[in-house]
């Protein structure tokens, strides 16, 4: 499948500023399943930025804008071509605890607690309800959490901030997609198993998902017998 993506960020400020700094984050990535086909970044007022890729492999575009000015306009575009084959999880072979692979020391990062995604003791409460089985298939598990985070908790803007660690969630019982995203990578963390924070986006096609118009965010887990898969806690897929 072939898409084209035009991702258009408009910043607005009361009053002229006479500097900005930012950095980007708007490059789909290249992945076994995913092709970048073109990019093209657009920036008002006009300026150069320069590119580098970040300690995870995402491409980062720099900018500064130094003349006065009161709002920024960046437009991003992108073809990318999509070859993701529907997957069942629950009839992988991976069971819990997972074992890894030897060598593969980048998955620590994913086990590793830090910003939002804080470590207490109400997550470890929730880990206990969800009662992980050694030896239970690793799909069946991330199923079981997908259950739980959709019965517990509850879609809602507003209760949460962009900042928000998940002890919010798990206070308030709701927030929206980074919220429930967040909280599943507490989830599988605190099992030992490998996470990651995905940002891209649902086919406009998709009416019936959260979040469809804008940048979405979902959960990546690491299964050692077919790599990375996403489940969508916000959607309950």
């Amino acid at each position: 499948m072939l898409l084209k993506i035009t991702h258009a960020t408009d910043l607005s400020y009361s009053a002229p500023i006479t500097e900005s700094v930012m950095e980007l984050r708007m490059v789909p990535r290249q992945e076994h399943e995913q092709h970048r086909l073109s990019f093209n970044l657009a920036i008002g007022p006009a300026t150069s930025a320069l590119s580098y890729f970040d300690w995870l492999g995402n491409t980062v575009h720099a900018f500064a804008i130094n003349a006065p000015h009161d709002k920024i306009r960046i437009v991003a575009t992108s073809i990318v071509e999509i070859e993701r084959q529907r997957m069942d999880p629950a009839a992988l072979a991976d069971a819990w605890p997972a074992q890894l692979p030897n060598g593969q020391y980048e998955l620590q990062d994913y086990l590793r607690f830090g910003g939002p995604i804080v470590d207490s003791r109400p997550l470890r409460d929730v880990v206990r309800s969800i009662l992980p089985r050694e030896g239970e298939p690793l799909g069946q598990l991330a199923g079981r959490m997908l259950d739980l985070i959709a019965e517990k908790f509850v879609y809602r803007s507003g209760v949460t901030t962009s900042a928000s660690p998940i002890t919010e969630m798990l206070e308030h019982g709701g927030g929206v997609c980074q919220d429930f995203t967040h909280l599943m990578i507490g989830l599988a963390r605190a099992m030992n198993i490998p996470a990651r924070y995905v940002s891209g986006y649902l086919h406009p096609e998709s009416q019936r998902f959260r979040g469809y118009t804008q940048t979405h965010a979902w959960v990546e887990i690491y299964f050692p017998s077919a790599g990375w898969i996403g489940f969508d806690p916000a959607n309950h897929c």
